[in-house]
């Protein structure tokens, strides 16, 4: 939480120390859910982007309150960093959006509600697209707390949705987002939305009850209402992602609407809820629920439940199997899917997904080159991480394909770029040609593209390019253009034979053609034709035998300079004996000079002067419109003085005939070519690369082909990425075939791929706690091998040595007598609202400490075991205690049964109880549990603890019950035993007022006690196996009938009655053949 990419969000360091720590992380997961649909981001800058957040102010202070450490004193952005309205409204500041942005405290359906938002701000033209998200980060113990104590929170930390024996769910954080586009306008899909529709449960709230249930009459009406709306029946609902709270009540409610709506006997609706995999997050469940169901889509299966071993067999549809729970992973035929979210609140929402699948074809995108990737990300370190993630998946033509879609523009901030060349081998496994990473300043530079001249041709110069589609259509229309005239360009480019290109040499065009094409002077006809008239008229004229060779700047009279190169090099032009004579006297005195092949025309010099007119008069045929050149093209054919002459103003006849006969100032011309500029050189070989690189030291030189390179085509896709790397962005995606969209299902994700800058640690802003003035704090360590506590050993449930509840009654009350210095046996004290969170258990740590601290002036206490907060509640000295009258209960009946003492703890332990001696205080108690015998034994610990114990006799649960709150405990030490008679043992009669829900016996009184119930583990009995007379001890082909029973608890409790009660067996085991 406290890592953010500020700069790349552009939020100002005050900013982003005022700024919500949610909405820090909702920003980072809006980018990367666009990114993830093969979108750049910034490609929905200035658009119809409607932003929609769901999140809760639950557990969140008031914002301006002296609770939350920061800069309010000093920090002007504080109001507008810790408003809720920034989560959505920072999103669309960054996407300079059009659209809506809202952010929504819907409870529990927050994003499953803003979804709907979202569609019908679509649907109604307020935006073309829209980022739905969802978060819930558990930053304040206090909402947990309250949730504990409203019975909503699970104890084993086990989310038992849809099981009997649920009792409550797990808290969980989550951020969510989807990215909802218009069919028409997607990449990729992982479902439709079929309809949405939003609700409210009016059930009224009982006074008993701390939060509202819905029922199953108000969700089927809900239903009912939705899918009146479509034409989907119920029935053709494949599965239902359901809301599964994982409390048995709502649970069962649920089911029961389910089976209602969607039940069905021929094909069973399979229904989930994905709290049972990772927990309820609340506000952003519904988009949890939604991934779920996505995700199933594109698998095929669906994931199955956990922690579900008890059906609700009292609910009809699930004992007629009209409704599969999915408590495995199971198949998925992609058809309708319904969701479902709740909230106590009473807020209700359903969604309909449409299954969406397209499967994979590795067939249909063949590709004759290898895949050129380029990427970019906030820094190196990132740019490596994707690249490494590329060259470990197997290639796919659709997920580069969108890779390529994002990274054909810029995206402002990403300061790392790289590229990667791959190819599959013959195991189909992916292999890495060529990878880079550079380090990209943000600057974008100049470009210059350079065409050289003559010289850079060489055999097969376009054989292996004839494999990328754009190259290979663009040579087939100048075959096209040039076949009338009895020429095949696709022969000269790729064949090996000499004497064809021979004929090529005599007629190839200059750079400045290619320049005036790049222009938008000349169209490609033009282009072509005029390179073939510049070669017809060179080799139909009469001239000179001649040459060209580069050199030093010195030559003899008869030769002359042709092209200036640099201020140390030049190219000249003669007489072919001359000028070969020339150049071995230079090379015999150490003097670099190399002849350069030109067809034996000495171009660019007096030699050429009769090429001149019928050039003239050919290219007047093809260039019969002359288009001004723009400032772009810097021309080598007349000096920059001469540039506002008419001869040089036109890509005209008259030009390209002067660029034939007149030098090259090159030199003079590439001083004008910006520093740090990327100079690319288009031509079949770098031929200048050396003269350029020496007088621009500052640029980048990139040349896209090398003579007689083994691989041109990887050698062309290196070029390129190197051009990516410099800040250019090629248009990779046209060297490819073009992707079909919305791809397919199966294509590996891309949010994997998302990095961000996040060296700087940021402040979290948090609640600081308030300190209290405490009336006194006491810690108690209590062992198991300690002589003082050996009383507890072996106080168990489930075979787990706990702390009982009593202990730490009595340690808080000693704690509050220590306070007042007085004797905790002569003061007596009453207990409110005293919630117990966590049960204290010596299975891991045989060391207890035990904390407990009172408040002053509310009296308010806390028990903590290290840092667990045990239990809380109010604890006050009660001087004179209002006793409440009770109606008496009916005197014992002839038939009542009395239980003993060794009967009743026999009935515990087969709950999963065990005490020893000492806590073994309840010497009889009738059948009703209405009546009881209590020793006192001079010890408050077990005799309070015995009190718990009837209550926990009286729940209908053949299990562990553990106490949760008890609205009131009042021990009146004068009604009980003097100081003096507290050493002796005495039995106390114990009344329960079930009525009142009420425990009384001596000076103490219970009320109100709530429990929380979890199975017990009982120890494994074997089975037992019953055959046939006669039959084989070996298992062969014979089938054999195997039954097993159980004995319930019940008839194990009416057999200790007595005789007189039906015994009953529980057959619960199959037929196995």
């Amino acid at each position: 939480m406290e890592k953010f990419d500020a700069t790349f969000f552009k939020v100002t360091y005050k900013q982003v120390l005022s700024l919500d720590n949610k909405c820090r992380q909702l920003m980072s997961y809006a980018y990367t859910a666009v990114y993830d649909s093969g979108v750049n981001p910034l490609q929905m800058k200035d658009n119809k982007l409607g932003v929609f957040i769901a999140s809760s102010t639950v557990g969140d202070k008031h914002l301006l309150s002296d609770d939350y450490t920061g800069f309010k004193s000093t920090n002007n952005f504080f109001i507008s960093g810790c408003s809720k309205a920034m989560y959505s409204n920072r999103i669309s500041y960054w996407f300079n959006s059009k659209g809506p942005s809202y952010y929504i405290d819907g409870g529990c359906v927050g994003s499953m509600a803003v979804v709907d938002f979202a569609c019908q701000s679509i649907l109604s033209g307020d935006c073309e697209a829209a980022l739905v998200g969802g978060c819930s980060i558990c930053f304040s113990s206090t909402v947990t707390i309250n949730l504990n104590n409203a019975g909503l929170l699970c104890n084993d930390g086990k989310t038992k949705c849809f099981d009997k024996r649920a009792d409550g769910y797990v808290r969980s954080e989550s951020i969510g987002f989807l990215f909802l586009q218009k069919a028409k306008d997607a990449k990729r899909i992982y479902a439709e939305i079929y309809h949405t529709k939003l609700g409210y449960c009016s059930s009224p709230l009982s006074d008993w009850k701390i939060v509202r249930h819905a029922n199953s009459k108000d969700i089927t009406e809900f239903l009912k209402k939705f899918y009146s709306e479509i034409d989907v029946s119920p029935q053709e609902i494949e599965y239902v992602e359901a809301n599964g709270i994982a409390n048995a009540e709502d649970d069962k409610n649920e089911l029961e609407a389910v089976g209602e709506m969607f039940g069905n006997k021929e094909r069973p609706v399979k229904i989930g809820c994905v709290k049972s995999n990772m927990g309820n997050s609340e506000s952003a469940s519904g988009l949890c629920a939604l991934t779920k169901v996505c995700l199933a889509y594109r698998k095929g299966e669906i994931s199955g439940n956990l922690h579900y071993e008890n059906p609700h067999y009292d609910v009809d549809a699930v004992r007629d199997r009209r409704i599969e729970v999915v408590h495995k992973n199971t198949p998925f035929k992609r058809g309708f899917a319904a969701l479902n979210s709740f909230s106590y609140t009473g807020l209700m929402a359903h969604v309909l997904l449409k299954g969406y699948y397209k499967e994979k074809n590795h067939k249909k995108y063949i590709s004759n080159i290898p895949y050129l990737v380029n990427v970019s990300s906030r820094n190196e370190a990132g740019v490596v991480r994707m690249l490494d993630i590329l060259a470990a998946t197997p290639i796919d033509a659709e997920y580069i394909g969108l890779l390529h879609n994002i990274h054909k523009i810029e995206t402002p901030g990403h300061n790392g770029r790289g590229y990667i060349i791959l190819r599959s081998n013959l195991e189909e496994k992916t292999c890495v040609l060529s990878k880079s990473v550079q380090h990209y300043t943000g600057i974008k530079p100049p470009v210059c593209f350079m065409y050289s001249g003559m010289g850079s041709q060489w055999c097969e110069m376009g054989a292996d390019l004839m494999n990328i589609p754009i190259f290979s259509a663009a040579i087939q229309k100048c075959h096209k253009v040039l076949e009338p005239k009895g020429l095949n360009i696709i022969d000269i480019l790729t064949l090996k034979d000499q004497t064809i290109y021979d004929d090529i040499m005599n007629w190839h065009s200059t750079g400045e053609v290619g320049c005036a094409y790049a222009d938008g002077c000349l169209t490609l006809e033009e282009t072509i034709l005029s390179a073939y008239c510049r070669g017809l008229a060179s080799k139909q004229t009469e001239v000179i035998r001649g040459a060209m060779a580069a050199l030093k700047r010195i030559c003899p009279a008869d030769i002359e300079i042709a092209c200036h190169n640099s201020a140390g090099s030049s190219t000249i032009s003669g007489p072919v004996d001359t000028l070969k004579d020339f150049v071995a006297l230079l090379t015999s005195r150490g003097i670099f000079a190399k002849e350069v092949p030109c067809g034996n025309i000495a171009y660019h010099s007096k030699y050429v002067a009769a090429v001149g007119p019928p050039l003239f008069e050919a290219l007047k045929e093809v260039l019969k419109n002359p288009k001004k050149r723009t400032s772009k093209w810097l021309s080598t054919s007349f000096l920059k003085t001469r540039w506002d002459e008419d001869i040089a103003k036109f890509s005209s006849a008259e030009y390209f005939t002067n660029n034939l006969m007149s030098p090259v100032y090159f030199e003079e011309t590439s001083k004008l070519i910006p520093n740090e500029a990327v100079v690319i050189e288009i031509a079949p070989h770098g031929l200048l690369q050396a003269i350029v690189k020496r007088s621009l030291e500052s640029c980048v030189h990139v040349p896209l082909t090398r003579r007689g390179h083994e691989k041109p085509t990887k050698f062309l896709l290196y070029a390129i990425g190197r051009l990516y790397e410099s800040g250019l962005n090629p248009q990779v995606h046209e060297l490819y075939p073009k992707i079909e969209y919305p791809i397919a299902t199966e294509t590996p994700l891309l949010s994997n791929l998302v990095g961000w800058e996040q060296n700087e640690i940021w402040p979290i802003v948090s609640e600081t706690k308030k300190i209290r003035k405490q009336g006194q704090i006491c810690n108690y360590f209590i062992s198991l091998y300690d002589n003082d506590n050996k009383f507890i050993n072996q106080y168990t449930r489930n075979g787990v040595n706990v702390i009982p509840e009593a202990l730490i009654l009595v340690l808080t009350w000693k704690t509050l007598a220590m306070a007042r210095n007085v004797d905790h046996n002569q003061m007596s004290i009453k207990f409110n609202n005293v919630y117990f969170n966590h049960e204290v258990s010596f299975e891991e740590n045989k060391l207890a400490k035990i904390t407990i601290s009172i408040n002053k002036g509310d009296y308010k206490f806390e028990v903590t075991n290290y840092d667990t907060v045990v239990a809380t509640g109010h604890i006050m000295d009660e001087s004179q205690t209002n006793k409440c009258n009770f109606e008496p209960n009916n005197e014992n009946s002839e038939d009542d049964i009395f239980l003993t003492s060794d009967e009743i703890y026999r009935l515990l332990g087969f709950r999963g109880y065990s005490f020893n001696k000492e806590f073994q205080v309840i010497r009889s108690t009738n059948s009703s549990i209405s009546k009881a015998t209590v020793e006192w034994t001079g010890e408050w610990i077990s005799y309070i603890d015995a009190l718990i114990q009837l209550n926990i006799m009286k729940r209908n649960h053949n299990g562990i019950s553990t106490p949760k709150l008890i609205r009131e405990l009042i021990i009146d030490v004068n009604e009980h035993v003097s100081a003096n008679d507290q050493s002796k043992k005495i039995e106390y009669e114990a009344k329960i007022f079930d009525l009142y829900n009420t425990v009384r016996c001596g000076g103490v009184t219970i009320k109100d006690m709530v429990f929380s119930d979890r199975a017990v583990v009982h120890t494994q009995v074997p089975s037992v196996l019953f055959v046939r007379k006669n039959s084989p001890q070996v298992l062969g082909d014979d089938i054999i009938s195997v039954y097993y029973a159980g004995v319930s608890q019940r008839d194990c409790q009416q057999s200790i009655f007595g005789t007189k009660l039906d015994l009953g067996m529980d057959f619960s085991g199959k037929d196995f053949k």
